[in-house]
């Protein structure tokens, strides 16, 4: 009985250990899906002021010909990147570690 009792001791230990390391998988699983989907918004976020940056710039080399038309596009290239620095600055902000912050709360009534 006692043989028995230790098998079974042992299996639940195992079985225990099994579901930490799931759980474990998991919330990394997660972790991975939530950094892709972060991952590919800042790509989005951050291309789209690119591309208008890169329009402009190819316009101002190539066609502009008054005063008034460049100044136009490179206040249009500055705007997109303050744009693109506000993007860094929110992600430079989400991603700092902070440290935690204790307080008392009132536990029963």
């Amino acid at each position: 009985m006692c043989e028995k009792l230790q098998d079974l001791y042992g299996k639940l230990v195992q079985e225990q250990q099994e579901r930490l390391n799931l759980g474990r998988s998991l919330r990394q699983s997660d972790k991975l899906a939530s950094v892709g989907q972060l991952a590919a918004g800042l790509a989005h976020e951050i291309g789209t002021p690119l591309n208008i940056i890169g329009g402009r710039a190819e316009f101002l080399l190539r066609r502009s010909r008054s005063q008034e038309e460049i100044a136009d596009n490179l206040q249009i290239i500055r705007s997109q990147i303050d744009r693109i620095a506000g993007i860094v600055r929110q992600l430079l902000e989400f991603s700092r570690r902070r440290e935690p912050s204790f307080r008392s709360v009132a536990l029963a009534p």
